[in-house]
């Protein structure tokens, strides 16, 4: 990895959580370089993966089809997501789909339809679930509208 600059500071980026990292630097300029600093020993920060933005929902009879970008893992890599999903306008409890996968897509089935719901989706990796997404809300079609 280089630093080709005069800034005294810079981030090293891509690093995996949990491990350590050695890192040293050395000044260069007309002249050559210097001699190295000493080594100094580091872990990258983790934590709970950012919130996804809106998924994109695609609604049929009786389902939703929900896709999403990975948000930022924040140094751990995403596990998995939690997804769920509620009746719109209600303000109701939200029930977690079954979407046991790092997946970015899913299918939400079983719905009533003709009803109108909100989805959303948190990421988790090994510090736990982020903060959920925006709500995309969408209304199922009838059993007659494939």
């Amino acid at each position: 990895w280089g630093h080709d600059s005069d800034a005294t500071e810079t981030v090293i980026a891509g690093l995996r959580g949990g491990a350590a990292y050695e890192v040293r630097v050395a000044a260069v300029n007309g002249a050559g370089a210097g001699g190295w600093s000493p080594v100094v020993v580091g872990e990258p920060t983790v934590a709970a993966p950012a919130a996804p933005g809106v998924p994109v929902v695609v609604a049929g009879p009786g389902r939703l089809a929900l896709s999403w970008a990975e948000p930022d893992a924040n140094g751990a890599p995403v596990s998995g997501y939690v997804v769920e999903y509620r009746l719109d306008g209600g303000g109701g409890r939200w029930v977690r789909w079954g979407h046991d996968s790092d997946a970015t897509e899913t299918v939400i089935a079983g719905l009533r339809g003709g009803a109108a719901y909100e989805v959303r989706v948190a990421a988790v990796n090994a510090e736990g679930a982020g903060d959920y997404s925006p709500a995309a809300e969408a209304t199922t079609g009838d059993a007659g509208d494939q």
